[in-house]
């Protein structure tokens, strides 16, 4: 959303200026009307140096939701040309001078586009211009919205079209439909903009104020932000029964509810299954109502605290699949399908709704990658590519209206270093890791990775992640990317990758004075990490046994090397049965190095073909496509 108050924020200065060069009080002096029309004439013109002129060093505007533009900024959009405008009106203009110093405020309307993306604007604005050695300069802007009635309707189609009833004043609606567009998205920190700016156009709005609460309850990710989630609700009022109160109808009443079990008393996990019931029966007396059935559909996914299980997800594609058929294009819908939907056996089934996601949110982000988890489950690599530049794109058009830099590591770069691996394309694959290594070391001295093992939550587990899979499918042990070395700051999750990546690099290499030194490390790592886990107690043993089974893995090829076959054949198989007990993951492995493809090259290098082509197989069904797999197959194929 800051992108598109960017761009009506330009769109506010060229038409304000504007209307102040029109205005002709008893007030205005012949100077501060040349200085108006002169610089409204630069502004159409997109005349830089000319604007340079009119603006003094330290300018800077502040939007209507609070963004603040400094001058260099407002020149370089203005220079690129990409701010166009169709129709300039303002009104109700008045021009007080006092001295050397003189406040211009107006109500404008302005409708144009901004890199080809329409908008309509309506603001008030306050210019502050002061005499400095002789001539006027501006030197601050300040903007207050009063409705946007244009960009928002436009802004939700771009995010996914919404409709949703409600008792909120009318200036309030753009937003909060725009505020429920990016929810579905999973475009939180959005969302959560686009529902203050609600609240702040209605502030009894109760409907806004459950948005933006529900911005910090990530159900398939089994995050929540507690207190951030209350303290949105008490803004609103203080006691859950104030907050009712203030809901004007029945459905309204039944939505705070809910919410109120999902922020109530209880831990998260006792929470989240009354918080499912909570939305069943929102939906059972509105079943009309699409939202409801989104809502409840996502409510199911966030039942399985265990990890992904196959009868939750079908419960929850069963109800979303009903609301379907009458909501084709609604986002939250597909793109809770694709969740449903996100593993090889039913992954053909959210092949619809991945395309239609990409068509109706073109500027989410999060929806753009959507489609892949669909695409990688199915071995769609070409198709698992083209979703995540298109992610990383949308991601980056919106960094880079707010003055940041592009992105480089994290979730979508991971899953596209992944899909150029698999496509044997490695030049791309090595420079999407170079450009997550360079983004990491330009931000190292912010970065303060937590015990987290996930590794989209930080820049640096991000970078070793991505680095272990470009060294196990390219075999590079010996090239630059192996000579990278850890961050000084990287946490747990970073550490175990990279130890992990040294100790079969030594190991394939044939160094064994260095490889046992590197399985110790990996021991230490291993085991510190399985007592974090232990400490967390997330229901979810993923974290918690992966690095048992590296260091399973890293122990049998040490055996092999050292010839002891029979114990190799014994640490491979036992690394195979921890990953057995592991629920389905979406996207790349977990393991790093599948389990059943590494005990499938180890028995087809000791001739054992047939057991050898089992494991294979099951390394080709649980992960369609993949490289190596394929290839190891083909190998026991024609008797390699």
């Amino acid at each position: 959303m800051r992108r598109k108050a960017f761009f009506a924020t330009l769109s506010c200065v060229a038409l304000f200026v504007a209307g102040q060069a029109r205005s002709q009080t008893h007030e205005t002096t012949a100077e501060i009307a040349k200085f108006e029309a002169d610089f409204s004439s630069a502004l159409s013109r997109n005349d830089v140096a000319e604007l340079e002129r009119y603006l003094s060093t330290d300018w800077k505007i502040v939007s209507g939701d609070g963004d603040t533009i400094d001058k260099k900024r407002f020149l370089k959009v203005v220079a690129s040309g990409d701010l166009k405008h169709t129709k300039m009106t303002s009104e109700n203009q008045t021009i007080r001078r006092y001295g050397n110093m003189a406040l211009v405020t107006a109500r404008t309307k302005s409708t144009g586009s901004y890199k080809n993306v329409p908008f309509e604007t309506e603001e008030i604005g306050t210019d502050f211009i002061v005499k400095i050695h002789g001539h006027w300069v501006c030197v601050q802007t300040q903007l207050t919205t009063i409705a946007k009635r244009g960009a928002p309707a436009v802004a939700a189609s771009q995010y996914g079209r919404v409709e949703f009833a409600n008792s909120g004043a009318s200036t309030a609606q753009a937003d909060f439909r725009d505020g429920l567009a990016l929810l579905h998205d999973f475009e939180y920190d959005s969302a959560a903009a686009a529902f203050r700016r609600a609240e702040s156009a209605d502030p009894d709005f109760a409907m806004a104020y459950w948005g933006e609460a529900m911005t910090f309850n990530h159900p398939v990710w089994m995050q929540q932000d507690l207190n951030a989630a209350r303290a949105a609700l008490n803004r609103l009022a203080p006691s859950s029964a104030a907050r009712r109160s203030k809901a004007q109808t029945e459905r309204e009443k039944a939505y705070l509810d809910a919410i109120e079990i999902l922020y109530g008393d209880g831990t998260k996990e006792d929470r989240d299954v009354r918080y499912e019931d909570a939305m069943a029966k929102v939906l059972a007396h509105y079943p009309d109502d699409v939202d409801a059935a989104a809502f409840y559909g996502l409510s199911i996914l966030g039942s399985a605290h265990g990890g992904r299980d196959l009868a939750t997800y079908m419960r929850s594609a069963a109800v979303l699949e009903e609301a379907w058929t009458s909501h084709r294009e609604h986002p939250g819908l597909v793109h809770y399908l694709i969740h449903s939907y996100d593993d090889p056996a039913h992954a053909r089934l959210g092949l619809r709704a991945a395309r239609i996601y990409a068509k109706i949110a073109p500027d989410a982000g999060h929806a753009q990658h959507m489609t892949s988890h669909i695409f990688l489950a199915l071995g769609m690599w070409a198709a698992t590519v083209d979703a995540n530049v298109a992610a990383i794109a949308a991601v980056n058009r919106t960094r880079l209206a707010a003055g940041k830099k592009p992105v480089g590591c994290g979730h979508y770069s991971s899953w596209l270093g992944y899909a150029y691996l698999q496509l044997g394309n490695v030049e791309s694959a090595r420079s999407t890791l170079a450009a997550c290594r360079a983004a990491m070391e330009g931000a190292l001295a912010m970065e303060h990775p937590a015990h987290s093992m996930d590794p989209d939550d930080s820049m640096t587990a991000s970078f070793a992640n991505m680095r272990l899979r470009y060294l196990l499918e390219t075999g590079e042990w010996n090239g630059e990317v192996a000579q990278w070395t850890v961050p000084t700051n990287a946490g747990p999750s970073a550490l175990l990758d990279f130890a992990f990546a040294r100790a079969l690099g030594e190991i394939t290499q044939g160094n064994l004075v260095a490889a046992r030194e590197a399985i110790g490390k990996l021991e230490t790592l291993a085991h510190f990490v399985v007592d974090l886990e232990a400490k967390r107690g997330d229901p979810d043993p993923t974290d918690r046994v992966r690095p048992e089974i590296l260091l399973e893995e890293a122990r049998g090829l040490m055996a092999e090397q050292e010839n002891h076959l029979a114990t190799a054949d014994k640490l491979l198989r036992r690394a195979v049965a921890l990953e057995m007990t592991l629920p389905i993951a979406f996207g790349p492995p977990t393991i790093d190095q599948p389990t059943h493809e590494l005990l499938g090259a180890f028995l087809l290098r000791h001739g054992q073909r047939i057991e050898a082509r089992t494991e294979f197989e099951k390394a080709v069904a649980a992960a369609p496509g993949r490289r190596l797999a394929e290839n190891g197959l083909r190998a026991v194929s024609i008797g390699h």
